[in-house]
């Protein structure tokens, strides 16, 4: 058995209280399929009709091109639009190749533009690609002695697709993937260099800061843990690297004091339980935490540490 095979079976009898599963969902009518010459296949799908409400999931265990379902579905929006109440969300091992999870995090984006709800998050955030790699290929009876917390998978897919809370120009979600955070790494440091940015952000005091090893800055938690997506975007965003995607420092700090949903605690706690993040003091010898200095350093007129000293966020798996 596949461990795709066992996670259709396992979300269908761990389907939370009004919530209905089925496996192997067609995503286009019959006459589309045939015209467009192929017929895409949700693995799961989650529906509650209370909510009105249905979760597109597809399990990307190992695919070498895992990108093919997200534009099988994007494809589908354009003959069959999605719905309101409709998400797809793709879950990705670390058993998949950092450069093509980043292919899909970003195919995600441009989904988003066509008005679509997407959304790329972890599959067992915790686990490496070698352990999901070994579980692929086990038993039924191999697998269930492992006792893997499908609940947690279900909660991560459920939870990701709603907003933290919504205004009038914005849905504001958690981040669904480190590939955002490394967006929202990037764009508070960019935009903390400019005179606007500065002025904006002051000098504020920080506990909690997030590492992102690939372009190997910091920046505050609570910046890097949310995604506004605007009403109002419709084309890709152009100009530097993310520009226009994820949070900005005028939207953070617009809403920073004003909106209580838009909580720090929340923030570190998403980090650590669904994204699989780990919290680390920087008097630790390590790599993040012997450059987390240098960075500090360079941030003095934008950062106090709190009393309690900082600690930092680094990805589960550190991705290179």
């Amino acid at each position: 058995m596949s461990l795709t095979s066992f996670l259709q079976q396992s979300f269908a009898a761990h389907a939370p209280i009004g919530w209905q599963c089925a496996r192997e969902v067609a995503v286009l009518p019959k006459e589309q399929e045939l015209i467009l010459g192929f017929a895409p296949r949700a693995d799961v799908l989650l529906e509650n009709a209370g909510l009105n409400r249905r979760v597109w999931i597809e399990f990307e265990v190992s695919r070498a091109d895992p990108v093919a379902n997200h534009m099988k579905f994007a494809v589908g929006h354009l003959f069959s639009p999605q719905i309101p109440g409709d998400a797809f969300v793709s879950m990705v091992s670390d058993h998949v190749a950092l450069g093509r999870k980043n292919l899909g995090a970003s195919a995600v984006i441009l989904m988003r533009t066509l008005g679509m709800q997407a959304f790329q998050i972890p599959l067992f955030p915790t686990m490496t690609g070698a352990m999901v790699k070994e579980l692929n290929h086990l038993t039924l009876p191999q697998i269930l002695c492992r006792n893997l917390d499908i609940g947690t998978e279900i909660e991560r897919a459920l939870t990701i697709v709603e907003p933290v809370f919504s205004d009038r120009s914005h849905r504001v979600f958690f981040v669904s993937n480190s590939f955002e955070v490394s967006l929202n790494v990037l764009r508070w440091n960019q935009d903390a260099e400019t005179a606007d940015g500065a002025r904006l952000w002051g000098r504020r005091t920080v506990t909690y800061f997030v590492y992102d090893p690939r372009c190997e800055l910091f920046a505050p938690s609570k910046f890097c843990a949310f995604l506004p997506i605007s009403e109002e975007q419709k084309a890709a965003p152009s100009g530097s690297p993310g520009a226009g995607i994820g949070m900005n420092m005028a939207y953070y700090c617009s809403i920073d004091q004003n909106e209580r949903r838009f909580d720090g605690g929340a923030a570190r706690r998403h980090f650590l339980d669904r994204l699989g993040y780990q919290l680390v003091r920087p008097d630790l010898s390590s790599e993040p935490t012997s450059r987390f200095g240098c960075w500090l350093a360079a941030q003095e007129q934008r950062i106090r540490v709190h009393p309690s000293g900082a600690q930092i966020l680094i990805p589960g798996q550190l991705e290179y």
